[in-house]
């Protein structure tokens, strides 16, 4: 079995104190300051050395294509990718033995699967294609367990299907349900490799090896089918299997079955086949030595050259056909030596005497001197000797002289061209190699390479210049801008409650000054001529830089006629809107620097003048009325109960606590603390499909944050372009271009002390409108006088009925700084809840809005078998799960339990025996990398996106 690395990860401070000892390979990361080290089995964690990366988020990037990283000091920084898109690869074709390719061209080795199928997949299965790919299953029609080339296959096993009638339906996929007989249907879900989704995409050429069954184990297959990229659930998928005899072409007498190569014979009484070797068939000839002196040797052969038969012929010569035999031959032959040719320096004797043969001797001395002139002759031989063994063997021995050889390896190297970024050096003490050592690499016409400009660091040069420069703890780039796809995602997985994702964007100049621009998001688009043109801006701007009372402003600006023009400034003392610029509800003005509509009701308390107008419209009332709202700690009311008492909400249980409680059934459910801390004691269970909190905040140091920066930028690609907040509704603050203005969906709500500004003059407060401010035709007011002393202006005319102390809309303590209201403003369908002063709570039909902490307890459900099905009172509950035994956690259908989308249960293995989550009958779960609690202590969350479909996500294995 392959190891396991495990990742770990705390505080800084944690693991100084703790100072553990980590297993040789195990990675393990401070989540502060973002540092990692790696365990070698023996070091204490304060002896262990950090990794060479640093903080791994400031130190890596992951992109596709050119990166760069600014282009000047003092700039707008900015992260861009390019379009290319490519990746460096080996090419023997090279020049330089690399070139640039495309990802998409590049052949992905997919981690192997254990089992391929060798027929069409049992049970008839039902394919259902998911999101174009992703999440695409195979289900079959009944409930039996999963076999695939004759072995039993396992939830989490990787699988080859090959074989469906079908051939769109073919891929990797990974078994998500294993199947039982009689109780559960057998699930197939394409693997995330092969999904065609981003970085998934089906080529020819995706390679995968089967590691086991009983025919297609060992073998690797790979896609042949054309398509490029496949159109998954569209486009048939075709493997074809690449080892084994697959790759073998049989050639002239042998031929293949399965994965076995054989050897034919055409008869086996002359080839014999055996197990492990290929022999002759044994004939009927005695094996011997035929022929002597006296007999000749006869033989036959059949048409295929063997020897069926041989046998010995005596020679039979008449005495009287031989006559002075001896001389002749001898006369014959020194003549035949004799007269064929010169033959300097040998010598021929015919022995008479003894066995009648002619002998033949070599001259010594002449022999040497012809071989040394041969070699003296034979052109010239630089560095090779020469030396005839005369009290030896005779033999010429040549030498080469080792000096020689290596100064022509030398030579060789020189004079061969230029090699710029090469070196080659002579191993004169050792084993005598040419070293040769690279430090360029060029592409094909040398202006770009990638080359180390010194120790350790690496740069790659394009078409003439450095843009990316890599050390062991660094990486940079230079000159490179290119432009993202549809959206940015930065994510964290930081569990902790500090700020994360933060995006930093910072002018470091070291000389800010007041009125300083420092930052700025444009909104560019192209205009009906094609050109660009920047339609809005968000800029930041320093209004005070001195140390310890900096003050910043962000301004708001659109494109007018073509021009940068300023709409409002959100500074310390307010939002100031610019000259002659006014606010608009829903497309039609309400305020401007002059003005307030006719169509604005004024709030119980807001001071105007009264205006006159003869269009007998109701009016600004005329007569004083008396505010009866209760001003005293014995009148005030502090609790609505219900009959029996043991439900209500209090106002401040003990003198001027200035805390809210809510109590149910006897006992206290929540408190609203005067810091605007919420508590609740006991289950939040919030309906809806957005739950907001702002104890996450992303802080963008720089100041300019750009949108809609298509290629050609105009005021139609601007048009729509802003910020949404997700809501029950969206919360919009987005660019109209059909009426050249910022445009919000909802309530501007100023925070305490703050006003409207319009060309830096005041306009509107909390309780007063600008002295300049003329009220429109048709709006008539006058100050009115209460018992508080307050300046009021009322709507209409009317009489105060209400009785005593009480005041229908508001319930607040003696000093009114503790309250419940209902609509502030008229008819905004909004509860609010002040402690202390300060606004706390917004209850409305979105939800319920708090400013703060909310504090709530978790209800725990333990469980200690090694099965557990999960129940409607489980919705967030913690359920722990404890055993020796391997557990499993299922989520059952919603016909049988009718959780509500959006629901979720977390889920924590509290023992050591593994616990692994399980999809019921008919449900599908989605999760990566697996479905199983990766160790103890290991948690996760389970929730309900779809009617039998859910979300898995936490500390999870495969």
């Amino acid at each position: 079995m392959a190891a396991k690395i495990q990742f770990r990860r705390d505080t800084a401070s944690n693991w100084t104190s703790n100072d553990p000892t980590l297993a040789n390979g195990e990675f393990a990361i401070e989540s502060d300051t973002r540092k990692y080290k790696i365990g070698d089995g023996s070091t204490a964690w304060t002896s262990l050395a950090y990794g060479g990366l640093g903080a791994i988020d400031t130190a890596l990037v992951d992109a596709k294509g050119d990166l760069i990283l600014g282009t000047a000091d003092n700039t707008v920084d900015r992260v861009a990718v390019g379009s290319n898109g490519q990746v460096l690869i080996a090419d023997s074709a090279q020049t330089a033995g690399v070139k640039w390719a495309s990802p998409e061209k590049v052949v992905h080795w997919h981690e192997a699967v254990k089992l391929g199928t060798a027929a069409a997949l049992p049970n008839s299965p039902t394919y259902s294609n998911g999101t174009s790919g992703v999440g695409a299953t195979l289900t079959s029609d009944s409930n039996v367990r999963l076999q695939v080339d004759g072995t039993n296959a396992s939830t989490g096993d990787r699988i080859l299907v090959q074989d469906e009638s079908t051939a769109a339906n073919n891929g990797i996929y990974d078994v998500t349900a294993q199947g039982a007989s009689g109780s559960a249907a057998w699930v197939l879900t394409r693997a995330v490799d092969f999904d065609g989704s981003a970085g998934a995409e089906i080529i020819p050429g995706e390679s995968v090896y089967v590691l086991s069954g009983s025919t297609n184990g060992g073998q690797g297959f790979v896609v042949t089918s054309t398509s490029d990229p496949h159109t998954v659930g569209t486009n048939d998928i075709t493997f074809t299997q690449f080892t084994g005899t697959q790759a073998i072409t049989p050639g002239t007498g042998l031929a293949s079955s399965g994965n076995t190569i054989n050897v034919g014979t055409a008869s086996a009484a002359r080839i014999v086949v055996n197990a492990d070797d290929i022999d002759l068939a044994a004939t009927a000839v005695t094996a011997a030595s035929y022929g002597s002196a006296s007999a000749v040797p006869t033989f036959t052969v059949d048409t295929y050259g063997r020897l069926t038969a041989a046998s010995d012929t005596t020679i039979a010569v008449a005495s009287t056909a031989v006559t002075d035999f001896t001389e002749a031959a001898q006369d014959v032959a020194g003549a035949q030596l004799a007269t064929n040719g010169s033959h300097t320096g040998i010598t021929a004797s015919y022995d008479d005497s003894g066995d009648g043969a002619i002998d033949l001797a070599l001259v010594s001395e002449n022999v040497q001197d012809i071989a040394g002139a041969q070699l003296a002759t034979n052109g010239s031989h630089t560095g090779i000797t020469a030396t005839y063994d005369d009290s030896g063997d005779g033999a010429i021995d040549l030498a080469l002289v080792t000096e020689n050889v290596e100064d022509i390896v030398g030579a060789q190297l020189a004079t061969n061209g230029s090699h710029s970024g090469a070196t080659a050096t002579y191993d004169d003490a050792g084993d005598g190699a040419i070293d040769l050592k690279i430090t360029e690499v060029y592409d094909t016409d040398s202006d770009s390479k990638l080359y180390w400009s010194s120790d350790d660091v690496m740069k790659v040069n394009l078409a003439g210049s450095d843009k990316y420069s890599f050390t062991s703890s660094q990486f940079s780039a230079t000159g490179i801008t290119g432009a993202f796809g549809s959206s940015i995602n930065i994510l964290t997985t930081d569990s902790g409650a500090s700020a994360g994702p933060i995006l930093y964007l910072e002018r470091n100049s070291g000389s800010q000054a007041a009125s300083d621009l420092i930052g700025q998001i444009q909104f560019t688009g192209e205009d009906d001529g094609g050109s660009d043109n920047t339609y809005g801006m968000i800029t930041g701007l320093v209004s005070d830089p001195a140390a310890g009372g900096e003050d910043g402003t962000i301004r708001m600006s659109v494109s007018i006629n073509g021009t940068d023009s300023t709409i409002a400034d959100v500074m310390q003392s307010g939002i100031n809107l610019a000259s002659s610029m006014g606010i608009l509800v829903g497309g039609t003005s309400i305020l401007t620097s002059t003005s307030l509509a006719a169509t604005v009701v004024l709030a119980d308390g807001v001071a105007a003048t009264t205006q006159s107008a003869s269009d007998n419209s109701t009016k600004v009332a005329t007569t004083a009325y008396t505010d009866t709202q209760a001003t005293t700690a014995a009148a005030a009311i502090t609790s609505i109960d219900d009959a029996d008492g043991d439900t209500k909400i209090q106002l401040e249980e003990s003198s001027d606590e200035d805390i809210i409680r809510f109590d149910t059934a006897g006992s206290e459910r929540m408190t609203i603390a005067a810091d605007g801390t919420v508590t609740i004691t006991g289950n939040l269970t919030v309906n809806g499909t957005t739950t907001e909190i702002s104890s996450t905040t992303i802080t963008v140091d720089d100041k300019n944050i750009e949108l809609g920066a298509v290629a050609s930028p105009s005021d139609t690609t601007a048009d729509g372009g802003g910020i949404t907040l997700k809501g029950a509704s969206d919360k919009t603050f987005n660019w109209v271009d059909s009426t050249d203005a910022w445009t919000s969906s909802e309530h501007i709500d100023l925070a305490s002390g703050k006003s409207v500004y319009i060309n830096g003059v005041i306009q509107l407060s909390q309780n007063s409108l600008a002295a300049t401010v003329v009220l429109a035709d048709g709006i008539t007011a006058t100050t009115q006088s209460a018992s508080d002393n307050s300046t009021k202006v009322a709507t209409t005319a009317y009489v105060d009925t209400a009785t005593g102390n009480i005041d229908t809309t508001i319930i607040q303590d003696a000093d009114s700084d503790t309250k419940v209201q209902v609509e502030e403003s008229s008819d905004e369908d909004k509860i609010r809840f002040d402690v202390g002063g300060t606004e706390t709570a917004v209850l409305d039909s979105d939800g319920f809005d708090v400013t703060g902490n909310v504090r709530y307890s978790l209800d725990l459900n333990a469980q200690s078998g090694t099965a557990y099905t999960l129940v409607i009172g489980d919705r967030g509950k913690l359920v722990t799960t404890s055993n020796a035994s391997a557990q499993s956690i299922t989520v059952p259908p919603n016909s049988s339990v009718a959780f509500a989308v959006g629901d979720s249960v977390q889920v924590a293995q509290v023992g050591s025996a593994q616990a692994t989550i399980v999809a019921g009958s008919g449900v599908t779960l989605r999760s990566t990398p697996g479905l199983k609690l990766r160790a103890q202590y290991s948690s996760c969350t389970i929730t309900k996106i779809a009617t039998d479909e859910w979300l898995v996500t936490g500390d999870l294995d495969d």
